[in-house]
């Protein structure tokens, strides 16, 4: 994999802490983030093998983000 492509691989990073966000907005539910999800996040003309390439990349990536968020919230529950 070349630094190119690496970039083009971060380029999507930030939907992981949109999705987060998504998930303790008490505004967004399931049926209304569906679409966003499977339509809007990536260019259209991406194929379906793209989305998913990109979507196992991001859900890999997304693991660590709640692990770090946990740990954060847990060491803040303990200076409160």
């Amino acid at each position: 994999m070349s630094s190119s492509d690496s970039t083009k691989d971060d380029e999507y990073d930030w939907i992981v802490g949109k999705i987060l966000r998504c998930f303790y907005d008490k505004d967004f539910r399931l049926d209304t983030m569906e679409p966003i999800l499977s339509l809007s996040l990536f260019p259209a003309d991406f194929s379906i093998k793209d989305k998913s390439k990109k979507w196992v990349r991001i859900l890999s990536v997304f693991d660590k983000v709640v692990k770090a968020l946990e740990k954060i919230l847990e060491q803040k529950q303990r200076f409160c």
